[in-house]
């Protein structure tokens, strides 16, 4: 609710929604993590993921799909989405 007072946002929720929203909580948390990707103004060292064109990273290789993978990045991933909600982290 920070956030969006932050950025002017008020949302419109009823009481009834908030009672609804506190009793049923998430079981768990599924995310999806494709790949790695860096910033660079070369148009030249640009890949394509599912919807982006994003950075390739000179120093990693790449997969058949010309994907970059990076395993720390797939944990550091699932240490963020843990640590603030304590729930079970599915991949997807």
């Amino acid at each position: 609710m920070n956030l969006y007072k932050t950025f002017g946002i008020e949302l419109q929720i009823s009481e009834a929604d908030r009672i609804l929203l506190k009793e049923n909580t998430c079981d768990f948390i599924g995310f999806s993590y494709y790949m790695t990707s860096v910033v660079s103004l070369k148009e030249d060292s640009l890949t394509e993921g599912n919807l982006v064109k994003v950075g390739k990273n000179k120093h990693l290789e790449e997969n058949a799909w010309g994907w970059q993978i990076v395993p720390v990045g797939l944990r550091i991933l699932m240490n963020r989405l843990y640590d603030p909600y304590q729930q079970p982290l599915f991949i997807l």
